[in-house]
């Protein structure tokens, strides 16, 4: 067994055993894109078909999985602080693209908690609560305030969004890049 290539790695783990994220990890990583995938369709349908009659609401799931997305998320980022990372050695990376790699995914996972969390606020501040797929409400916590609810908006559809699909667009870029360009293998990390 070779040495440990430095002191983040334990001294029975080698830099090629630790090549992939933990397989936790990336259950989280594929599960919120399928949550993001999922919550942005129906709010899709909300704006483009609109709000079919019946019980059947567009914009209840979206909340609703936006605030399954919440959750999921808080178990996403105490994951990642605590999972052991994987060795960028071989992918051969200058220093300014390792930090910034870590620099996106730190932001990212901030920006995904942040954009449901202002979502459930914006809602509660509206005074209404969040109906969870009808089996219950999520009680309204808060004293509802129009002014609040509206600040809470501004940050979910116009800061937030623009922040998200701008962090999306460098890290998919960056995944494409390593793909295609350098041919490293980058995606099997995830994999």
């Amino acid at each position: 067994m070779s040495k440990p290539a430095n002191h983040l790695f334990t001294s029975t783990q080698t830099v090629k055993e630790v090549n992939k994220w933990s397989p936790l990890i990336r259950l989280l990583h594929w599960g919120t894109v399928l949550l993001m995938a999922i919550t942005w369709t129906f709010l899709l349908l909300h704006r483009q078909v609109g709000e079919p009659s019946g019980n059947f609401n567009y914009i209840a799931i979206h909340k609703a999985i936006g605030t399954l997305t919440f959750g999921w998320m808080l178990v996403h980022a105490v994951s990642y602080l605590f999972a052991k990372k994987p060795s960028y050695a071989q992918l051969h990376m200058p220093n300014w693209q390792i930090l910034v790699a870590k620099l996106v995914h730190v932001v990212l996972l901030l920006l995904l908690l942040a954009m449901p969390l202002a979502g459930i606020l914006m809602t509660m501040y509206g005074g209404r609560p969040i109906s969870m797929f009808g089996l219950f409400n999520m009680p309204v916590f808060v004293t509802p305030d129009p002014a609040t609810a509206k600040f809470w908006y501004g940050l979910h559809t116009g800061i937030f969004w623009t922040a998200i699909l701008t962090t999306l667009a460098i890290h998919v870029g960056a995944v494409i890049y390593h793909m295609v360009i350098k041919k490293d293998n980058v995606l099997k990390r995830m994999g």
